[in-house]
């Protein structure tokens, strides 16, 4: 791999400002289980060391900060109840289906 002349934080602001990066950014998502396994793997002792060895340039966040007006208790909940019943909705409409892993 080529060396690398920006830190992810500057490697992000300049894809976010269009402007070009030494490479492309990177992002991880995965689960606890194959985090764990994934380091198992790699021989890493911490997911921060992982993270570096895969250059992983993870962004904390890219969003502008809320300034509006406080937000109700009732709207959080009434989005999290949302986001749960649209998950059931999307569930019911494609069920997954578990292979049969007893032999």
């Amino acid at each position: 791999m080529p060396k690398e002349t920006m830190t992810p934080k500057e490697r992000w602001l300049a894809v976010l400002q269009r402007q070009k990066p030494d490479r492309v950014p990177t992002d991880y998502w995965g689960t606890p289980e194959i985090n764990q396994k994934m380091m198992e793997h790699m021989g890493c002792a911490s997911f921060r060391e992982m993270m570096k060895l895969l250059h992983i340039d993870n962004p904390v966040s890219v969003g502008p900060r809320y300034v509006g007006p406080a937000i109700p208790l009732m709207c959080l909940v009434c989005d999290m109840l949302m986001s749960i019943l649209a998950l059931a909705f999307t569930l019911s409409r494609f069920p997954i289906r578990w292979r049969n892993t007893a032999a």
